[in-house]
C-alpha cells in the first residue's frame, strides 16, 4: 500500500477518533473541528469529508455506506495499533 502523507487536520482528526472511538460522521468532523478550533476552508463539509476519505485510503477508517441515506466511519480494526 502507498503511504501517504495526512495534513496536520487528518492527524489530529485520527487521533480524536481513536480517543473517543465510535461512528463518525461528515457533522461529527465539522463538530470536532469546531470545539478544537481547527481552520477549515468553505466549503466545510467538502474538507470534513474529503479528511475521511484521506483516512479511509492510508487504511485507518472503514467506511460503511451500505444504507445509501447514512454513512459513517470507524477505525480500521486492523490498524487500530499503527
Amino acid at each position: 500500500m502507498k503511504r501517504t502523507k495526512l495534513p496536520p487536520r487528518a492527524v489530529a482528526l485520527l487521533a480524536q477518533i481513536r480517543a473517543e472511538g465510535g461512528e463518525w460522521t461528515r457533522r461529527d468532523v465539522l463538530n470536532a473541528y469546531l470545539a478544537n478550533g481547527v481552520a477549515c476552508p468553505e466549503p466545510r463539509g467538502h474538507f470534513a469529508r474529503q479528511d475521511l476519505e484521506l483516512l479511509v485510503a492510508a487504511g485507518y477508517l472503514v467506511r460503511h455506506d451500505h444504507d445509501s441515506l447514512r454513512r459513517f466511519y470507524t477505525l480500521n480494526p486492523d490498524k487500530e495499533g499503527s
